[in-house]
């Protein structure tokens, strides 16, 4: 439950998700945080440890937090994140 993160995050090394609660309680107790693509504005993710993933032709706003079958065009820009750059996310957050 949401009372419990705190204490689970601060054994999780780097924590990965879409933008949600959980990753700023990850980013509030010192984990880093990967951000797969982005649905707010840039300075309002973490601003410690993190790096955010999207596809180069992204717009800002790419809502990808949704079942396909219920997401418009702005879901195509996340399916163009490659696990490439997803390793190389990971490698850049734990050199921080």
């Amino acid at each position: 439950n949401i009372e419990e993160l705190p204490a689970l995050f601060k054994h999780v090394q780097v924590f990965c998700s879409v933008s949600t609660g959980p990753l700023f309680v990850a980013d509030a107790v010192g984990s880093a945080t990967v951000v797969i693509g982005t649905d707010c504005a840039y300075d309002q993710f973490p601003q410690t440890k993190t790096v955010i993933v999207q596809a180069p032709d992204a717009p800002v706003y790419v809502h990808i937090m949704y079942p396909p079958e219920n997401m418009s065009e702005d879901f195509e820009p996340a399916k163009k994140i490659t696990v490439e750059m997803m390793g190389k996310a990971f490698t850049e957050v734990l050199k921080k």
